[in-house]
């Protein structure tokens, strides 16, 4: 196939383009528990993390592991990467801590997503790992570690998408 044929695209953009573009912004999109986000607002959170992982150095063709339960989070992620070119790599949550240190050792991943309650899988390998990620968690705090809500909000919400 010849370069001419090609067609680029960019997957965050093409899940949530048509939506917005039928006017539904305003839409639920997402349901969870009591929470509803609208078309809208994932577009614009998802463009906020792309930004935030842009300013943690997160680049195109960078591997970003995802350990993190259905949530909005975890779509804030997904579409925050795939918006920049990243790579998401959702993992298995049921996962053993030998089988994390084996892909984050052996995936070149940049970067690990990762709700608060899997940490102690975490750090039950991180001594053996020659060159760790950067680790943001998606639920609480942990003294040293970012935060995806403060990662958001501190970036803007403007993103034009990588086109693959």
């Amino acid at each position: 196939m010849s370069s001419e044929n090609l067609v680029t695209m960019n997957i965050g953009e093409t899940l949530l383009a048509p939506a917005l573009a039928r006017g539904q912004a305003a839409d639920p999109a997402l349901f969870y528990g009591d929470e509803v986000v609208s078309y809208g607002a994932l577009n614009a959170r998802s463009n906020a993390a792309g930004n935030a992982f842009r300013d943690i150095g997160l680049n195109t063709g960078d591997r970003a592991l995802i350990l993190v339960c259905d949530s909005p989070a975890f779509f804030y992620v997904f579409l925050g990467l795939t918006k920049i070119g990243a790579v998401p790599v959702p993992l298995n949550l049921r996962l053993s801590a030998k089988d994390l240190a084996f892909i984050i050792k052996n995936s070149g991943t940049k970067a690990l997503f990762i709700d608060h309650q899997f940490l102690p899988i975490y750090r039950a390998i991180e001594a053996e790992l020659d060159a760790p990620p950067r680790m943001v968690l998606t639920t609480e705090d942990e003294a040293g570690v970012s935060r995806l809500d403060d990662l958001l909000a501190d970036a803007g919400d403007h993103l034009e998408p990588v086109q693959l």
